[in-house]
């Protein structure tokens, strides 16, 4: 038996070390492009317009003096198809060219946390062959790092090809507005929770449409908690330790209570998904609410976990002033289906959480909403894409004005989602005009 654990584990070392090669090779050719971005960007973009414009005026030139030389204007047949030959080929460049520009803009780096592997290797070099368990427990540990990688690569290319529909351009965006942890975050379509080696947040089942983009909220928050982890257990985090703090200043007896329950419940998924509810629904208001409710829990009487997070987020909705109706109302959309009423476990650590996060996160402003909520779902009503100014907006503010418009009439549904998607483009152009250097517009 331990001739076979030492096999599997030199052959796990082995993975790890080609996965790392192959890891590496995407990341060259992301800098590949990220060079090509710079060159179309910044102030070599200024010279290759410049030349395109300059050869479209020289051939202008050679077709005006062979006009002049020639008795009538006339421009022989074999000189015409010269010119217009490269005059074509001049236009195809100038669109290839802006072309390429407009797919650089999508460049995002991505982050691959080179420490895990280190870590993982050698947990695998060291961990003792006499014992079973642990060196199971460690491969099966290298065996969602491939999994992981598999996802980011395959997400890379769906990313690349938009075969996501522009959506992920959208989540990055969205993610920037409410992102408190300070790290670089990158989605891509894909399944399951942020995994171990790479800050990406996937953009999964339901759907891959606007409706459920809200709930990349719930992915940014397993990443921070997973990113202040000291251990696979999660039980000391630096989330955790500041929840706690957060509370002591507060009640001291509650903040001990967390403390002595932490290691029973913090490493739990299911807890952990309710706390992302928590957190998406304080940060993005009613649209994750109504993402998460009518599209993410399964809809079973039986099923404890969605009665749960169901819970937690009506919980949140109630402590957020203005939002009673929308809290109502999901409610008894949810009982239609869910009729039996459960009861909220762990009610002290989602008011912990709450205290947290206010302390530490970005709040859904509230106040600003109230003066675009009318306005804005009328807009997004009716279809007036032109009368959306970006640059008063967030992304944020869209997906609640969707989310509205959807369930004031349910049978504009398409209508509110062709809208959101110009006026999504609109506040990406905005927001690129604003990072672009003024040279790259000269």
């Amino acid at each position: 038996m331990k001739e076979i654990l030492k096999l599997r584990r030199q052959a796990a070392i082995n993975a790890l070390n080609d996965l790392n090669r192959t890891l590496e090779n995407v990341r060259k050719g992301y800098d590949k492009k990220q060079e090509l971005k710079i060159v179309l960007h910044d102030n070599s973009a200024a010279g290759i317009n410049r030349s395109l414009v300059q050869l479209t005026s020289f051939l202008d030139q050679i077709r005006t003096n062979t006009q002049n030389q020639n008795d009538g204007g006339h421009i022989p047949a074999e000189v015409e198809t010269v010119i217009k030959f490269a005059e074509t080929r001049v236009k195809d460049l100038t669109q290839h060219v802006a072309k390429a520009r407009d797919l650089t803009t999508d460049l995002k780096e991505f982050e691959i946390d080179s420490g895990a592997f280190g870590e993982r290797k050698e947990r695998l070099y060291t961990r003792g062959l006499t014992d079973l368990k642990k060196t199971s427990d460690s491969l099966l540990d290298l065996h969602k790092i491939w999994d992981e990688a598999f996802a980011l690569v395959s997400g890379l290319c769906l990313r690349h090809e938009g075969l996501d529909g522009g959506l992920c351009r959208i989540a990055d965006a969205l993610i920037g507005e409410i992102n408190w942890i300070g790290a670089k975050v990158f989605t891509l379509p894909g399944r399951g929770r942020p995994g171990m080696v790479s800050r990406i947040v996937l953009l999964s089942f339901p759907e891959w449409t606007m409706w459920a983009l809200p709930l990349a909220a719930q992915g940014l928050w397993h990443l921070a908690v997973r990113g202040s982890s000291n251990d696979d257990t999660r039980i000391s985090t630096g989330i955790l330790e500041s929840m706690l703090e957060v509370c002591r200043e507060r009640d001291v007896a509650l903040a001990q209570e967390l403390q002595d329950s932490a290691a029973s419940v913090w490493g739990n998924e299911d807890f952990q998904d309710c706390l992302g509810d928590v957190y998406g629904t304080f940060s993005l208001g009613p649209a994750y609410a109504c993402a998460c409710v009518c599209l993410d829990l399964v809809l079973d009487p039986n099923s404890k976990k969605s009665e749960q997070r169901a819970l937690a987020i009506f919980r949140t909705l109630a402590s957020m002033p203005f939002f009673d109706p929308v809290q109502e109302l999901l409610q008894n959309r949810w009982r239609e289906v869910v009729p039996v009423v459960g009861k909220l476990e762990n009610v002290n650590w989602i008011d912990a959480t709450l205290l947290y996060l206010k302390e530490m996160a970005k709040e859904f402003a509230i106040e600003r909403w109230k003066q675009y909520r009318i306005e804005l779902t009328n807009h997004m009503r009716l279809g007036e894409v032109e009368k959306i100014e970006p640059g008063q907006l967030s992304f944020n503010f869209l997906l609640n004005a969707a989310w509205k418009a959807r369930f004031d009439n349910e049978e504009i549904s398409d209508k509110v989602l062709d809208t959101f998607m110009k006026a999504s483009d609109k506040l990406l152009a905005h927001l690129r005009l604003r990072t672009v250097r003024p040279s790259a517009l000269n």
